[in-house]
């Protein structure tokens, strides 16, 4: 069973109405989401709030906010734009979501790790005891550091974006491995069909309809890619024409 039983998200009231992350679809009406497998992979379009949700949740489950283990210190400041065009320092978001959110825990984990993709080298270097990121790719980092997580609660937020195919398929092996021979549980977002297809998870859609249950070949990204792969050239042809 995995380490969260369920998750809550109420209705916006008061303040929170029209305000992001709460004008967001997904989170207008509020949901609660019930955990069953021990690898939960999640989709979705660009802005349909996927991310958004996993970064509450790990700040919720007391993760840092910029990613990492319980106990990393902020390891960069946050910029912004101001109204008036100047660069300011902003704290990062989210941290409502993760404030309205509400878990009921199966069990809680000793261990565990949040991975963001924007904060990968500072979070992967510190996790890994300062050994050098640039002496090998991120995708090796990447497939290096969730080796390791063998035992806990992992949120991994599009782990994909410096890895290539075949780096992939090595992924979604090691998370499937660690799941069945370990403790290790995975709460995953993702754009990419090979992670979306990683054996005995429960995939799910999100959009402003909320969050549907689906088989991963029946998404929007799986037909797309399938298309894509099927007839490239063609597929191209009308994107470039349109």
């Amino acid at each position: 069973m995995p380490y969260i039983k369920e998750i809550k998200i109420p209705k916006p009231t008061g303040g929170q109405v029209g305000k992001f992350p709460f004008n967001i679809g997904i989170f207008a009406k509020g949901f609660s989401f019930k955990f069953g497998k021990p690898v939960t992979v999640f989709a979705g379009e660009n802005a349909s709030g996927k991310s958004t949700f996993l970064e509450g949740l790990g700040v919720k489950c007391g993760f840092p906010k910029q990613g990492g283990v319980r106990g990393q210190n902020m390891l960069r400041k946050s910029w912004g734009m101001s109204s008036r065009g100047e660069l300011v320092e902003t704290d990062f978001d989210n941290l409502e979501l993760g404030e309205a959110m509400s878990i009921i825990w199966s069990a809680r984990p000793a261990k565990g790790y949040f991975f963001r993709s924007e904060y990968m080298s500072e979070t992967m270097s510190l996790h890994l005891n300062g050994k050098d990121l640039l002496s090998c790719s991120h995708g090796e980092g990447i497939i290096e550091l969730i080796s390791k997580f063998r035992d806990g609660l992992f949120v991994l937020d599009e782990p994909e974006s410096a890895l290539s195919p075949t780096s992939l398929l090595a992924l979604a092996a090691l998370v499937y491995r660690n799941a069945r021979k370990y403790s290790a549980r995975y709460i995953i977002v993702t754009h990419n069909p090979i992670l979306m297809a990683i054996p005995g998870s429960d995939f799910y859609w999100i959009s402003d309809e909320g969050i549907e249950k689906m088989s991963y070949k029946n998404s929007p990204h799986f037909s797309i890619s399938k298309m894509f792969y099927d007839n490239s050239d063609r597929m191209l042809g009308q994107v470039i024409d349109d």
